[in-house]
């Protein structure tokens, strides 16, 4: 993989193109942008599967999400049902697309026990919920 440099004005170029694409079907993308939420949150409350559940299939939601973008600008109306097309695919896609999310969600998951050695808790969260008072 190589790093494609481009000038700032390709990135607001890029970043135009984006709230186009959201004017197309504000509803459609909305609906999206708080049915993922909705349920990430209600997966969350069901212990450790639930936030690996959500990891797992982050790539998926991803690969539903540019599937939407792709509806808008053919001015086709967007669906829920686009979160599953990743899944719907070839029995090879599903397999890569759902391996991809188990090495997204074991690098997270290892990244979220390293940085939980680094941190003391004892010390952040007092000041993170102005219990005791910051001291240089």
């Amino acid at each position: 993989m190589k790093l494609n440099s481009v000038s700032p004005k390709e990135g607001y170029t890029w970043i135009r193109q984006g709230i186009w694409l959201f004017k197309q079907n504000p509803l459609g993308f909305l609906t999206l942008i708080f049915l993922y939420v909705f349920v990430a949150q209600l997966a969350v409350l069901v212990p450790v599967i639930g936030v690996f559940a959500v990891l797992l299939l982050t790539p998926t939601l991803s690969v539903g999400f540019m599937t939407a973008c792709r509806l808008a600008i053919q001015k086709e109306r967007i669906r829920p049902t686009v979160y599953v097309t990743a899944l719907q695919s070839t029995p090879l896609i599903r397999k890569r697309i759902l391996q991809l999310g188990l090495v997204y969600a074991a690098l997270i998951l290892m990244l979220s026990f390293i940085l939980g050695m680094l941190v003391d808790f004892d010390v952040l969260i007092p000041l993170m919920t102005n219990e005791k008072p910051i001291t240089p």
